[in-house]
């Protein structure tokens, strides 16, 4: 029987598309997790998501994008 909680390989390919230029996206076999990590420029901070499975961490990425300062969405501006 197929597992069908197994992500598609467009699915991951997508994901890593829109956001592997920001973020280094790998899955966890040990720990059956996906994460993303991205480090400041300084080096001085390290943002790191979890998720389940790639559709969660694509939600979780895409809110991150949304909630940062940048110059899409200023500091201050609502």
């Amino acid at each position: 029987m197929p597992d069908h909680s197994a992500p598609q390989p467009s699915e991951i390919a997508n994901l890593l598309h829109d956001h592997g230029a920001d973020w280094q996206i790998e899955y966890i076999e040990d720990l059956n997790v996906w994460s993303a990590v991205r480090r400041s420029p300084d080096g001085r901070h390290t943002r790191v998501l979890v998720a389940r499975d790639p559709a969660s961490l694509r939600g979780k990425l895409e809110t991150v994008a949304h909630d940062e300062p940048g110059p899409e969405n200023p500091p201050g501006v609502a």
